[in-house]
């Protein structure tokens, strides 16, 4: 286990890693998920994956990294408490993360456009 004080990695049982290696960061202080976490579990977090990263790429045959996160009930996420995966990966090593096609819903562009709006609102009134 890794620990830098404000977060903590360690590493996934064989059972339930995605790829050898497959490491867990958490923040200490409680929160869901990336939405409603202090900017000093994000910056935390944040770091200790850099950390974890940059040491699979130095002891691991990995060529790289993905950081897979899912929060809140629309995002598949199974642990109240927010985790980042980070996963070794190397190519051909046969794990598929990008979903071939997109949303069945329509309205992807607009919701861009909203998203969009409410990030410029917020940032304009200092809202965070």
């Amino acid at each position: 286990m890794a620990d830098i004080g404000e977060a903590l990695a360690f590493t996934v049982p064989d059972a339930a890693a995605l790829a050898p290696g497959h490491v867990l960061v958490i923040p200490r202080r409680h929160c869901l998920g990336i939405h409603d976490a202090d900017s000093t579990s994000r910056d935390a977090v944040g770091a200790l994956c850099q950390q974890v990263s940059q040491g699979m790429l130095r002891a691991l045959p990995a060529t790289g990294v993905n950081l897979l996160s899912a929060c809140g009930p629309g995002s598949d996420q199974s642990v109240d408490h927010w985790h980042m995966h980070v996963v070794p990966r190397r190519a051909g090593d046969g794990i598929e993360t990008w979903p071939e096609g997109g949303s069945t819903a329509t309205g992807h562009y607009v919701a861009g456009k909203l998203l969009v709006a409410e990030l410029n609102r917020t940032t304009a009134s200092g809202d965070r």
